[in-house]
């Protein structure tokens, strides 16, 4: 099909040759003026008709390309959505792998943050940092449904990131020793397990009245066992050999909900992307 640069061209020659050779007066002059009249009045339709087929051929592409556009931002909620389907998994199976396989470790009295020591430490740095950014993804998507709780995820995710780059001291370190990084992590971890509970309250209002409940359990039992870690940081003898135990008791469980939550946004991402027409 000619280009639309190709039709003008032609128009123009058209008109050029309508006004720019003089004609003689005579009889031949108005003979070469009959023939040109018709040749201009003959070729308009088809020049017409090219230039439709032109701009319908314009307008099937722009809805074209205007579908492919649509089914890319309805496809995006859901891989966004996925996300906080993964991320909740990988942190969760790395560093139980990991704690099971380090030689001397010990999860029940040993931090997750201490598997970032050592010559394998890259493992669960790079568990930080992956895990987080999916949640962060997540938290994106969960805009639309709880500002706050978007605000709440993304702290946590961006709480977790930040644990991988700051990594902790050696449990055991005085005080006075820690070095810049280990203050830093432990102040990350402060705002991360303060984070957790809330966000399973505010999210709560975001399902039904099974969910609330097992948010609010949920909740509940992650208060719980942050207390018992902080008891066991503070010196108690029975509890200080368990504060790798209680940390683990509220990640599981903080992520044990966000997976839940997560895969119930997951599906309806996917039956909006259903229903979305074309």
């Amino acid at each position: 099909m000619p280009s639309s640069e190709v039709i003008t061209k032609w128009v123009t020659r058209w008109k050029y040759e309508m006004t720019a050779k003089p004609l003689r007066p005579g009889r031949g002059g108005q003979k070469r003026l009959d023939i040109r009249v018709h040749a201009v009045r003959t070729s308009l339709p088809r020049v017409s008709a090219l230039r439709g087929n032109l701009t319908g051929h314009r307008a099937r592409e722009a809805r074209s390309d205007s579908k492919t556009t649509a089914a890319r931002m309805t496809d995006r909620p859901a891989r966004m959505a996925w996300a906080g389907v993964v991320a909740p998994v990988l942190f969760v199976a790395t560093f139980a792998i990991e704690g099971a396989l380090r030689p001397g470790y010990s999860a029940i009295t040993t931090y997750v943050s201490a598997l970032s020591l050592g010559p394998r430490g890259w493992v669960q740095i790079a568990n930080f940092i992956v895990s987080g950014l999916l949640l962060l993804a997540f938290a994106l998507r969960t805009r639309a449904s709880s500002r706050a709780g978007a605000i709440l995820l993304g702290v946590v995710a961006v709480g977790l990131v930040a644990s991988g780059i700051f990594v902790m001291d050696p449990m055991g370190t005085p005080r006075n020793a820690m070095t810049l990084h280990g203050r830093v992590h432990e102040i990350l971890g402060a705002i991360v397990f303060t984070a957790m509970p809330i966000t399973c309250v505010v999210l709560s209002k975001a399902g039904h009245a099974r969910f609330r409940a097992w948010s609010l359990f949920a909740c509940a039992v992650i208060v719980v066992a942050i207390i018992l870690m902080k008891v066991g940081q503070l010196g108690t003898a029975e509890l200080a050999v368990r504060v790798g135990l209680s940390q683990r008791i509220a990640l599981v469980t903080f992520f044990s909900w966000l997976f839940a939550f997560a895969s119930r946004s997951s599906r309806s991402a996917i039956e909006e992307d259903r229903r979305a027409p074309g």
